[in-house]
């Protein structure tokens, strides 16, 4: 390929659907059939991985991308697929690129195309869909944007087709005119249970709490943010995960372990530990500490006992509003001995 100036390399390897084409510093991603590729002007290289099956479950021609702080956004083209017998609804596949790392979306409306919306200097993922929405997400939790219409009554009643709200949601209303009497700006409020229908549903200013009353008039255009539900105690939420018992291919034979690498997003707070166990699957050694979680690639030391199988825990109570666990790396010191 000449480009005015010098003759260039084209590699045979294009892409499904021009939308899915992205750049995002000195990288280059799209998709296509075969994979997710991304190059820096060299040979392009399958990033895909595990994604795979997503990939080929989806509608290639009707991929679209998008990028958004570093993070490559796929959509599949697809308002459902199955893999491993599972059904998603509306798959994203998204690519960290500085982690390297993939994590799987669902969204509860089907995305016509994706954009970068830039709000006062921060960028969130936009896309409109086929109701005539416009959806805005953070990094990991869904915000719409909405234009709801609110009944002046007794309670007040908030109507928005498909809104896909479930109880304790909390949200916020903010407008380009006047919002009915009851209701504050930006103040939180919280979705009521029992009265969530398709398109409709009440709210309360805590929550649990009884429906906000509406009084007066209102103007202008109304917006509505909504954000996942927190703990109604105000106390962080504990979450635990323990892994299967890991045979690294090789069931019969006994190992110990000599180091142990942990991926994690926002894992300060992550504690885990590890515990051997033998062949006939009866527990070698109670579950020992590793340690704390406190930066994305955190390493550990571990000399448990010898066995054949090794399992890891987990358990977090922090104060972030999530993390992730993106896996590990284990260093195996494998015996001949057959037990």
């Amino acid at each position: 390929m000449y480009n005015q100036s010098e003759w260039k390399k084209v590699f045979d390897i294009g892409c499904s659907a021009h939308r899915t084409i992205k750049n995002s510093g000195a990288f280059m991603l799209w998709a296509n059939a075969d994979g997710v590729w991304m190059s820096t002007g060299g040979r392009p290289l399958n990033i895909a991985g595990k994604m795979m099956d997503f990939i080929k479950a989806g509608t290639p021609n009707k991929f679209f991308a998008e990028v958004v702080d570093e993070e490559y956004h796929l959509y599949l083209g697809s308002a459902s697929i199955v893999v491993d017998g599972v059904t998603y609804s509306n798959p994203v596949l998204i690519y960290n690129i500085p982690h390297q790392t993939w994590r799987l979306r669902e969204l509860f409306d089907t995305p016509t195309i994706f954009a970068t919306y830039n709000l006062q200097g921060r960028k969130y993922l936009v896309h409109g869909d086929t109701d005539g929405e416009v959806m805005k997400y953070s990094k990991y939790d869904q915000q719409t944007l909405y234009n709801p219409t609110i009944s002046i009554a007794s309670p007040g009643v908030v109507t928005f087709t498909d809104h896909g709200l479930t109880d304790g949601d909390n949200i916020k209303f903010t407008t380009t005119g006047a919002l009915p009497t009851g209701i504050t700006a930006g103040t939180t409020y919280y979705v009521i249970a029992d009265s969530i229908a398709t398109g409709t549903f009440r709210f309360s200013a805590t929550y649990g709490g009884s429906a906000v009353n509406t009084t007066g008039s209102q103007s202008g255009t109304h917006t509505i943010t909504v954000n996942p539900m927190p703990s109604d105690d105000g106390n962080p939420i504990r979450s635990t995960f323990e892994t299967n018992q890991l045979d690294f291919g090789e069931p019969q034979d006994q190992k110990t372990i000599s180091r142990i690498i942990v991926y994690t997003e926002r894992g300060m707070g992550l504690e885990l530990k590890a515990r051997i166990i033998d062949s006939n699957y009866r527990v070698v050694m109670e579950y020992k500490p590793l340690g704390e979680c406190k930066k994305y690639i955190n390493e550990f030391t571990c000399n448990p006992n010898k066995g054949n199988f090794l399992q890891i825990k987990g358990s977090e109570r922090g104060v972030n509003p999530y993390w992730i666990f993106d896996g590990f790396s284990i260093m195996v010191n494998t015996s001949t001995d057959k037990k």
